[in-house]
């Protein structure tokens, strides 16, 4: 118990710090929730889930989540305790709480809409439960705590028609996960629940004490059912990153099954699966597999998540459908080691690196190198250094503070390392994507935004290893960001924060061509006054304008959408004069097209290249390469061609068609990023 208590405190300081940092150190229990719904986010155990604290004598939620492919609607209701002791959940507490959140979710589904502020976040919650509510399958009621519980977990009646189920994320459940670093719960799979006796199999081959091959075939309509019980919870976090970030349904596997099903199992490459045991029985004279401990799909979620799909829009039964199942049983003194490897190599005939997605992967270990050995400056009116503290792996902040062996040896390390000064794999991705000008991406939430950075990362940058410099910028991202939430926070907006700040920055970054001075901001370890001033006069347009353009849609969905960016984008607001910090001005030199590269024939868009590069002066080129220099904007090498572009035009030459090609790239790039051909031209 002592350790429970010990990790109480640390979290509830870690959530007084974080409601402290967002500006409102009276929602505790909003700030405790965030932190649980991550940790669901990262175990499978929901996709996108909104917070939204609402209680009443009769009702009851924190949030909700929506995982369409499933069909399951998760309600989220928090019981938090903001007392040094570790109270008791009994039956007594939980009752209540349960009956609180069954009255909402079924009003949700009728009038309640009409009885809520439509300026709050809890109006869109309420808004998007009633518009799914025809598809919803199962409905989830999901407590979460810092008590401790003590009494069984009870059954409730279906909500309107729905099946209903209760799970409670107590804080014993809270702290295996955060300890383990690894938010994903062991999956056990008990075959007779799903109507098999069990799996026969040849072997099994392997090596002792490393690892046991056995291979099988598993029915279809076993493998969709089980899926629909646990969901993306069996996907290795590693194929689960890479199915939610496409997301679509294979349409050759979808007309297998339709059309061929007695051919699926010739047709498909079937799954690899990892598990730490498999239990086997002797049944009719046969050995046979009968149950699955910690199971997960390393390879075949597309095809898991195809078959689910045609099961539960009713377009098969399945019935004639087999997968064939290659299952490695890996022992617990390698699983570390080897189950990722089998991960990436039953992957590696996909054109996505599944090593991409792992937090083992080079770009976020050179990014904790960095943040373990670079000091920031002092801030002003302090002579202390700190450093910023990334977290690769969730957890290890708390694993560093505790390996101090005495009090005083972490208060040192804290000191160093303020909690305020930690930085998660999805905050990255969040700075990141705001500065590129992509908050509608970074409104899809933490988690989807993750996966949407390293899409692109890979596709456009996959050889990107972080070094010092690159690390102090994305710290001065993240100051700018932290900074100018708080800021919006005291505005007192109202709903739909989060997106007001995203779009916020990501407007200033576009309007400003990405001119703010990010060396500053780390000297600093501040935002300028004038920066401040300029973020604190545009927020409220923004937010006015976010909420006006949705019109009658969802304005949390709206944000999330490329129109709501190209809406906010046309804003004829202009950052102050102190912010353009770079004066492009040219000579207005002629430009002649005395040179081609060649006098063969030019496609139409070769022609097209070749117009559009000479259409704008050398000068302004030149001033594009030292803009994209100075904003640490595009490649080494595309700044390489603007700054030879510019010396070609300007000597009243042609650039080759080669050039033209990726410079008709380069001004697209720059243009999005906020540069301005036209301005530089004057």
């Amino acid at each position: 118990m002592s350790n429970l208590s010990t990790f109480h405190a640390d979290l509830l300081q870690f959530v007084r710090i974080e409601a402290e940092l967002e500006g409102s150190p009276e929602t505790l229990a909003h700030g405790f929730t965030q932190l649980v719904m991550n940790l669901l986010i990262e175990a499978g155990e929901a996709v996108d889930p909104v917070g939204a604290l609402y209680g009443l004598p009769k009702m009851h939620t924190s949030g909700y989540d929506w995982d369409e492919e499933r069909g399951l609607l998760t309600v989220f209701g928090t019981e938090f305790s903001a007392l040094p002791e570790v109270a008791s959940l009994t039956k007594t507490e939980l009752t209540p709480v349960l009956k609180r959140m069954v009255e909402f979710s079924s009003r949700s589904a009728t009038d309640l809409e009409d009885q809520i502020d439509e300026s709050t976040v809890l109006h869109d919650v309420v808004s998007t439960i009633k518009s799914v509510w025809s598809t919803v399958r199962r409905v989830r009621l999901v407590v979460l705590t810092n008590y401790r519980l003590r009494t069984p977990v009870p059954d409730v009646e279906p909500i309107r028609g729905r099946p209903t189920v209760v799970e409670v994320w107590d804080i014993e459940r809270i702290q295996k996960l955060m300890a383990s670093g690894n938010a994903q719960e062991p999956v056990s799979v008990e075959l007779e629940e799903f109507g098999l006796s069990g799996l026969p199999f040849p072997g099994p081959n392997g090596t002792a004490g490393i690892y046991q091959s056995f291979l099988t075939v598993l029915p279809g309509r076993a493998l969709a059912e089980i899926y629909g019980e646990y969901g993306p919870r069996l996907l290795e976090l590693n194929v689960r990153s890479f199915l939610q970030t496409r997301g679509k349904i294979n349409k050759g596997i979808q007309e297998t099954i339709k059309s061929e099903p007695e051919r699926f199992l010739a047709y498909n490459n079937g799954l690899s699966l990892t598990a730490t045991r498999v239990d086997t029985q002797s049944i009719g004279g046969r050995e046979l597999i009968t149950r699955l401990h910690d199971v997960q799909i390393v390879n075949g979620g597309q095809t898991t998540a195809s078959l689910y799909h045609a099961l539960t829009e009713g377009k098969s039964r399945l019935d004639n459908i087999e997968v064939q199942v290659k299952l490695t049983v890996v022992d617990p003194s390698v699983r570390e080691e080897l189950a990722p490897r089998i991960s990436e190599f039953s992957n590696s005939q996909n054109p996505v690196r599944m090593a991409d997605f792992s937090a083992n992967d080079p770009f976020h270990v050179a990014l904790e190198k960095q943040s373990r050995v670079t000091w920031a400056p002092c801030a002003e009116g302090t002579n202390v250094m700190t450093r910023w503290f990334f977290e690769r792996a969730r957890g290890q902040y708390a694993d560093a503070v505790a390996r101090e062996r005495t009090p005083a040896a972490q208060r040192k390390f804290k000191s160093e390392h303020p909690a305020s000064q930690k930085l998660l794999k999805t905050d990255i991705a969040k700075y990141e994507n705001t500065w590129s000008q992509l908050p509608h991406l970074v409104s899809l939430g933490a988690e989807k935004n993750f996966k949407e950075f390293l899409q692109s990362r890979r596709e456009s940058n996959a050889n990107l290893v972080p070094d010092e410099e690159y690390f102090r910028r994305v710290i001065a991202k993240a100051i700018l960001w932290r900074k100018a939430e708080a800021a919006i926070t005291n505005l007192q907006l109202g709903a739909y924060r989060a997106a007001t700040v995203a779009y916020t920055l990501a407007l200033l970054s576009y309007k400003t061509a990405q001119r703010i001075d990010l060396g500053k901001l780390w000297q600093r370890q501040d935002l300028p006054e004038d920066v401040l001033a300029a973020i604190v006069d545009l927020a409220p347009l923004v937010h006015e304008r976010i909420v006006s353009s949705a019109g009658t849609r969802n304005v949390t969905e709206w944000a999330k959408r490329k129109e709501c960016w190209a809406d906010i984008q046309s804003m004829d607001w202009q950052p102050p004069a102190y912010l353009q910090l770079l004066d492009v001005k040219t000579t207005g030199s002629k430009k002649t097209r005395a040179t081609p590269d060649d006098a063969a024939p030019r496609s139409s868009e070769e022609g097209e290249a070749i117009d559009r590069v000479c259409a704008v002066d050398g000068e302004v080129w030149k001033s594009l390469s030292t803009w994209a220099k100075q904003t640490d904007n595009l490649a080494a090498w595309q700044r390489g061609i603007a700054f030879s572009i510019g010396r070609v035009l300007s000597s009243g030459k042609e650039p080759s068609v080669k050039q033209a090609i990726q410079g008709h790239k380069i001004l697209i790039e720059a243009e999005r990023l906020g540069f301005d051909i036209k301005a530089a031209t004057l």
